[in-house]
């Protein structure tokens, strides 16, 4: 039997909602500072380069820590026997046991 793969969907989800809120934030500070907002102007400095932040952040943290997760799923599968009659694999036991001490 197959160990299941890690499952993202939840990551993923959050990932797009951050990344959308993150820019629609940015979005709005551009068009209240274009429409003469004196507010926003003044907010701008510190919004803008925390949501870029953000969006970044939440990149590299999903990438990052997903990769991790996925090599630890690789390392505690076991290793199966060469798919390929013609190919061989040197950790592949002539009697189809396992490595050999």
């Amino acid at each position: 039997m197959k160990p299941d793969k890690p499952s993202y969907r939840t990551s993923r989800l959050q990932l797009w909602w951050t990344f959308f809120f993150a820019w629609a934030v940015i979005f709005l500070v551009v068009v209240k500072a274009v429409t003469g907002s004196s507010q926003a102007v003044d907010l701008a400095p510190t919004i803008v380069p925390a949501m870029i932040f953000l969006i970044a952040a939440m990149l590299g943290i999903h990438r990052g820590f997903g990769s991790l997760d996925y090599r630890a799923a690789r390392e505690a599968a076991p290793e199966t026997p060469s798919s390929s009659s013609f190919a061989f694999n040197p950790r592949d036991s002539p009697d189809g046991m396992g490595e050999h001490p």
